[in-house]
């Protein structure tokens, strides 16, 4: 069996280092920390086995503290985190990856119910980034585009 390497950045602008992002593989968690400022680098290597996937984002942390509004409640300033540079075995996927993404979140618990949008790289709210697929991972690829 061959091994499939999985990376991206993390890039948190802002001076906040209280926010933290988990990456899971199926029930594996490879990766739980904060986010300094500035750009993080994820690595994680797994087994092609042939079988179905399921690799999960998780932003957590954020809070009241980290969005500024004003007083007819607009967004002055918010706190987001950029995920970039999404690549299996070193060939960038961010537009492969945002096409087949999907993320889950209840606007930091400003909601009972929560949403299931599109994910185009950006995480501004407490919540999950589910990309299913499978491996081999050059077959999925070439269904995929």
């Amino acid at each position: 069996m061959e091994d499939l390497k999985f990376s991206c950045n993390i890039e948190n602008l802002s001076n906040h280092v209280d926010l933290g992002i988990e990456c899971w593989l199926d029930n594996h968690c490879f990766y739980d920390a904060l986010i300094p400022t500035g750009t993080t680098s994820i690595e994680h290597n797994f087994a092609e086995d042939e079988n179905q996937h399921l690799l999960k984002l998780v932003f957590k942390n954020k809070n009241n503290n980290h969005t500024e509004v004003d007083e007819q409640g607009n967004i002055i300033s918010d706190v987001l985190i950029t995920v970039k540079d999404i690549c299996f075995d070193n060939i960038n996927l961010d537009q492969l990856f945002f096409e087949h993404s999907k993320y889950k979140h209840n606007f930091n618990n400003t909601q009972h119910d929560h949403v299931v949008e599109p994910f185009y790289g950006v995480l501004g709210c407490n919540g999950t980034v589910e990309f299913e697929f499978y491996t081999p991972f050059y077959m999925w690829l070439l269904e995929s585009i």
